[in-house]
């Protein structure tokens, strides 16, 4: 178990129905959050809904930000594609397919549990596009010895793309050697990436070449994704209903 001090579930009635992705913007204060159904809702840490939308036939799974850009970006799964949200108006900017291959493998296959899942961005002010991103993709359970969830690098042209987008290319691909891969973030006080295992509620500390530092059991089920704010609070996104935070303090 993660050592931690539970709030509570702050999205109770639940604002958004199948909960699969969550950020938190440090200006606004505020936590983005998507669901499977194609919302989008803006809340505030103690639960109060600032806005809502539903984007029509989009499964969005995962969000991240750049704060550089101050864009918002979503894993859209099925078409395998990152979506750029404008955080004040909300507008779709740009689309970004994702390469399916590294090495002659496949990695996203775009059915059934082998979709793009979490996304997380990892600023870099030196790299030529602001930085890199991470998702994954989603597995059966290892239990079944189905192939594990694997961590994937991306290059997705931020800054070079036309206005319609581009492709997005893999970089590296890091086995965790965990099934269902389901949320991630990157904490900048650390320089790693947080990622949730929903089949087996592990939360994991990974370094940025993917090598897992720490795991603990993570409290809740169904949990698709994960952030930390700036006050060190932990907020987990689970498809059954409901975001529940409570305040990290490490692994045990």
């Amino acid at each position: 178990m993660i050592a931690h001090e539970l709030v509570g579930n702050i999205d109770a009635p639940p604002a958004l129905r199948g909960a699969s992705g969550i950020t938190f913007h440090p200006r606004r204060k505020t936590l983005f959050a998507v669901s499977d159904r194609g919302e989008l809702a803006e809340i505030r840490p103690d639960g109060t809904k600032v806005r809502q939308r539903r984007f029509s036939r989009a499964d969005l799974e995962g969000i991240t930000l750049d704060p550089a850009s101050d864009r918002l970006y979503a894993v859209w799964e099925g078409p395998e594609r990152i979506v750029e949200i404008d955080v004040e108006t909300w507008q779709l900017l740009r689309e970004f397919e994702v390469e399916r291959t590294f090495n002659g493998r496949t990695v996203f296959s775009g059915g059934d549990n082998h979709g793009l899942e979490a996304i997380a961005f990892v600023p870099d002010p030196k790299d030529p596009d602001g930085g890199t991103f991470f998702v994954s993709n989603q597995s059966p359970s290892l239990k079944k010895k189905s192939e594990p969830s694997v961590l994937v690098r991306l290059r997705v042209p931020l800054r070079s793309a036309e206005r319609r987008g581009g492709l997005a290319r893999i970089l590296n691909v890091y086995s965790l050697g965990v099934a269902d891969l389901a949320g991630c973030c990157f904490d900048a006080r650390s320089g790693h990436l947080f990622v949730v295992s929903d089949d087996e509620n592990l939360l994991l500390e990974v370094d940025l070449d993917g090598r897992v530092l720490k795991r603990g059991i993570l409290p809740g089920n169904d949990q698709e994704g994960i952030v930390l704010d700036d006050q060190g609070f932990l907020y987990v996104a689970q498809d059954s209903g409901g975001i529940i935070k409570m305040k990290f303090l490490g692994f045990k």
